[in-house]
């Protein structure tokens, strides 16, 4: 009798190891997920993840709606992608080429890092990126580079040649646009 109820005890001890185990794995990906672009390089004050009222709370009314789930704010020197839930999936900082059209951001993007900055900036301060692209497939004037962060992605477009796009000087290195991606499972 002894024995069985020992058994017993042990069965339910693993039960309730596995629950807590569980638990545990709960908490650390809901972790995860809340600190996503709040992490001491974001430097933006617009979030992945951020509604579209907070976003009109900070940015004003959108300049540009090209559709539901992209719009241009060229004042500020950004367009924003949206999820089916209306919040920020995808920022993009235009880079000076385009400063016909785009503001261009002057503060940093991330990790101190500018639109200004050259690519070989970009590859210095974020290290080797998880994939290059160049020339990008498409546009043979410009390349990409994409680092993977923990909850997010960070694509870098930039020149491959000295020329000048739209009538604007441009340097190989220079900066097209930088892309923050929410990953999958990012928020």
């Amino acid at each position: 009798m002894m024995g069985i109820g020992l058994l017993a005890m042990d069965h339910r001890g693993e039960r309730h190891l596995k629950r807590l185990a569980s638990l545990c794995y709960v908490i650390l990906v809901v972790f995860a997920l809340s600190c996503n672009s709040r992490d001491p390089s974001w430097t933006l004050a617009i979030h992945l993840g951020d509604s579209k009222s907070r976003i009109y709370s900070i940015l004003g009314a959108p300049t540009q709606d090209n559709k539901e789930d992209i719009q241009c704010f060229q004042k500020s020197g950004f367009t924003l992608r949206y999820d089916p839930d209306g919040n920020v999936s995808t920022i993009i900082v235009h880079g000076p080429w385009n400063k016909k059209h785009f503001f261009t951001y002057g503060n940093p993007v991330f990790a101190g890092l500018k639109v200004t900055d050259t690519i070989d900036r970009f590859k210095k301060k974020l290290g080797t990126p998880t994939m290059v692209e160049h020339p990008f497939p498409g546009d043979p004037s410009t390349g990409k580079c994409t680092w993977r962060l923990s909850a997010y992605m960070i694509e870098v477009g930039y020149w491959v040649s000295d020329h000048l796009e739209d009538e604007v000087p441009v340097k190989a290195g220079d900066i097209v646009s930088v892309e923050i991606i929410r990953a999958i499972g990012g928020r």
